[in-house]
Parts: C-alpha cells; structure tokens; sequence
C-alpha cells in the first residue's frame, strides 16, 4: 500500500498492537524498528495524538543527547510513514509531532474507556447493557508486549481503573 491519505485508521493498543487503515491491516504487533514501534505507540496514548517533540524526546529518549535524540525522531517517523504506507502518518511540524493527524481514528482504548464511564454512570438494566457493551470492546491488557515502559504506566492504570469500575 502506498497512499498519500487515509480516511479512516483503527488502532488497538488492548491485547496487542495493530494499527488498519482503510480497513486493511498494515502493522500488527511492532512496526519493525523498535524507535518507530515505541514513536507509534506513544502518540496512539496521547491526547489526539500529537504531543509537544521534547515530550517525546524526554519519554523516549531521556539519556540520549539532544541532537542524537532528534535524529532518532526523525528517522521513527520515517519508518512509522514507510510501515503503514501514508505518507502524513506521522507528521513532524514545528514544535509537535502528531500521528494520523488528517484521518478519522479510533482507539479501542478510548472506546473502552468511553463506554465503562456510560456504564458506571447509567443505572439498573441499563447498566449492565452498557457494561455488557464496554465488555465486549476490552481486548486485554494495554499494550501488554511492554510492561516496562514507564510513559504507559498512567495509561495503564487509567484502563485498568475502567476496568474494574465497569465490569470488575
């Protein structure tokens, strides 16, 4: 695949990693090069997935020099757009860096998250409808191949609350 856009990108951080566009999927599990892997996989826990570069340098790279640290961002996004084959996944622009950032994505994280709030906030029936719903979209544990990086730790533990609120 070698578009130039998406229109619609799924990305399952529960379970695994996976990552479709269009429907069609293109990276499961890692993305080949463990920078870009980890570059991908940070900005699909980020909030609308764009983040401020040095909060990226700092959380991916926090011993290498800046410079070096720089390089390494830019050579992942390289490898990001090279894995899914479109060729804004990863846009590096001014201070920012942001992943799909023109395409219509879903998270199943987020949708996880979503429907455990409207279920913990519903009542009777309607509750356990809702919490069957947001039962039926947890795929596992987040991003369960990397216990130990430290910036999925909130992540994390935000899902795992949900969890239990909703359907423990």
């Amino acid at each position: 695949m070698s578009a130039t856009r998406a229109s619609a990108v799924g990305i399952r951080v529960l379970g695994g990693f996976e990552i479709t566009v269009d429907g069609e999927r293109v990276v499961t599990g890692s993305i080949g090069r463990r920078d870009a892997d980890r570059m991908a996989k940070f900005l699909s826990l980020a909030r609308g997935r764009k983040v401020h570069r040095e909060q990226m340098i700092d959380a991916l790279w926090p011993d290498v020099p800046l410079g070096a640290a720089a390089n390494r961002l830019h050579k992942a996004a390289h490898f990001v757009r090279k894995a899914v084959g479109v060729a804004d996944a990863m846009v590096l622009a001014g201070e920012t860096v942001a992943l799909f950032p023109h395409c219509e994505v879903t998270i199943d994280a987020v949708d996880f998250e979503q429907a455990a709030a409207r279920a913990v906030a519903a009542d009777g029936p309607e509750q356990r409808r809702l919490a069957a719903e947001a039962i039926d979209l947890y795929g596992g544990e987040l991003l369960p191949h990397d216990p130990y990086e430290d910036w999925a730790f909130h992540h994390r533990q935000r899902s795992s609350s949900a969890t239990a609120r909703c359907c423990g």
